[in-house]
């Protein structure tokens, strides 16, 4: 579905690389190697999203016998940024990516997206790998992502604009989806999510289940996602937008939706909220999850009633009918009318949720990517843990001159007080060390260092 971004002015924070190795070309047309998590068997909640394997040495769960003995390879170095110079394909494990010309690609796009679509998954508890219903235009099974940042989705028609501009609009139809290069893992949004949840549900059920069904389940799910991501995966956390923002933007109005059933607002549109029906939706899912414990069997339940190969024979006016039928058999005759007394009892769960520091202690290297369009040419780090985190400028310096045309020999690094900083150049050694809280030249510096163990809560990049 088309989801509208909100050009919110956020950190740019992403892309965990290895300490010490060295950058290679990346291949196109690649072939991922990570195994998907076994979402039906694994029975624990420590999984390695590499392998899909145990990682809790201590549990005895049938299921998990098989231990992960940890991925510390060096010898393969995470692939560099590179900007697309042509149109490319990456084939990964359940995705492939169609990036159009002139595209900034992160290095660790593709081993980045496998994870997250696992974290997806065993959030979920939904596979991507249902395929009842293949595409005739793919007939690989897996899921199409198109990334093209000359053209804007508007209504049903492409047509050129913000030629200039990393964002856009982002949806997902039959179960591709069509997104805009600032969604590529690079910390701005987590629009890509969201538009693979809804990919990940119409695998389940190809019916449109109107857009409060629709776009709660997106949410919903993406706001567990990045939430998982942040307490368990940090070094995917950097790589989207974070779950408070998720949340904030689904602030609505009650009084107006007390006024007609919730069956109502299921077919008709909700104008008293930031996101509309989205709102609602995302509150009618946690509802389903906190009493029930599940919030998607429905979907699953759906299409074992109602299935789409028989959708000619299905009257379209019946479908809310049915949706409610379905509804009532799996949770119970007295799901809807018990969803607002819920509601009342629990709207402080959707209060305004203040930012949270993530944790990325164990993390020694990161890049970081600025969010450009009209207004916004900075870099931002904030909110996060540190342990001696080494911060690559050289992303960022090739984001900025070679795929953006604009100057960073004069680079300007504002930090907080009582912050031991060392900068190194680009042969790695160290020019400067510091702990001055005033603002910093970064002209011929590769990387800055942030010694020792603390906390960020604003550290600002200018100067382009």
């Amino acid at each position: 579905m088309k989801k509208m971004l909100f050009l919110v002015l956020l950190v740019a924070v992403v892309s965990l690389v290895g300490c010490g190795a060295e950058n290679t070309e990346a291949e196109v047309n690649s072939i991922a190697t990570s195994t998907p998590i076994p979402v039906s068997q694994h029975v624990c909640d420590n999984v390695c999203l590499t392998c899909g394997l145990c990682l809790d040495a201590i549990c005895t769960e049938k299921a998990c016998i098989e231990k992960c003995e940890g991925h510390n390879d060096t010898s393969k170095a995470v692939p560099a940024d590179y900007i697309t110079t042509e149109d490319i394909e990456l084939n990964l494990e359940k995705v492939v990516y169609h990036i159009g010309e002139n595209v900034y690609v992160p290095g660790n796009l593709e081993s980045n997206t496998n994870k997250a679509m696992n974290v997806i998954e065993q959030i979920s508890g939904l596979s991507f790998e249902v395929n009842e219903y293949p595409s005739e235009e793919f007939t690989d099974g897996k899921t199409h992502i198109f990334i093209n940042k000359d053209l804007l989705y508007s209504g049903a028609e492409w047509y050129d604009g913000l030629d200039s501009n990393e964002f856009g609009s982002a949806f997902e139809a039959n179960g591709i989806v069509w997104t805009a290069p600032g969604d590529l893992l690079m910390g701005n949004s987590y629009t890509i999510v969201h538009e693979l949840c809804h990919a990940l549900m119409w695998r389940q059920s190809p019916w449109y289940h109107e857009t409060t069904l629709n776009e709660g389940f997106a949410e919903y799910t993406t706001y567990l996602v990045l939430q998982e991501m942040e307490e368990k995966y940090p070094e995917l956390a950097v790589c989207f937008d974070e779950s408070a923002t998720s949340i904030n933007n689904m602030f609505m109005s009650y009084e107006e939706l007390y006024e007609q059933p919730i069956e109502y607002w299921f077919e008709n549109s909700y104008e008293y909220a930031g996101n509309g029906n989205y709102a609602v939706g995302f509150r009618f899912m946690a509802y389903l999850h906190d009493v029930y414990g599940d919030y998607t069997s429905w979907i699953v339940n759906f299409e074992k009633e109602y299935p789409f190969k028989n959708k000619n024979q299905i009257d379209d006016e019946s479908a809310l009918e049915q949706r409610i039928t379905i509804l009532k058999q799996t949770y119970g005759e007295d799901v809807l009318d018990n969803f607002y007394p819920w509601l009342k009892e629990h709207v402080n769960d959707f209060e305004e949720q203040e930012r949270k520091m993530i944790d990325i202690s164990d993390l020694q290297e990161i890049n970081i990517y600025p969010r450009y369009d009209a207004i916004q040419q900075k870099l931002f780090l904030d909110y996060i843990k540190y342990n001696n985190l080494y911060i690559n400028l050289e992303p960022a310096k090739k984001y900025i001159e070679e795929y953006k045309g604009m100057n960073a020999s004069k680079l300007v690094m504002w930090m907080p007080e009582k912050m031991e900083v060392h900068l190194y150049d680009t042969d790695g050694s160290c020019t400067q060390m510091t702990t001055d809280g005033n603002s910093i030249s970064l002209e011929g510096i590769s990387g800055v260092k942030l010694v020792g163990e603390g906390t960020v809560e604003w550290l600002e990049i200018s100067g382009f």
